[in-house]
């Protein structure tokens, strides 16, 4: 795997939502309490924009890990089903 690779996953990306909605399985993560991990293949959160009129819906790897804080969801690339 080439350098440019190994950085493309490696990058966290952050969304901006009003309404969040968790489905599947998650667990808190005790040493964060703004941090989740997905317990199974295909979790996912549900991301509503109000004003835009807009719900996305990203679907997450086993063991992927996620920050939600205010209106901000954190994650990583690598950890995007596909």
């Amino acid at each position: 795997m080439s350098t440019n690779q190994q950085l493309d996953l490696n990058i966290k990306l952050h969304k901006i939502f009003d309404a969040c909605k968790l489905d599947g399985k998650w667990k808190k993560r005790e040493s964060s309490p703004h941090n989740y991990v997905a317990l199974e293949e295909g979790a996912s959160i549900v991301l509503e924009l109000y004003k835009a009129k807009l719900t996305e819906t990203f679907s997450f790897k086993k063991g992927a890990n996620i920050g939600i804080r205010d209106s901000l969801i954190e994650y990583f690339e690598k950890d995007l089903m596909r």
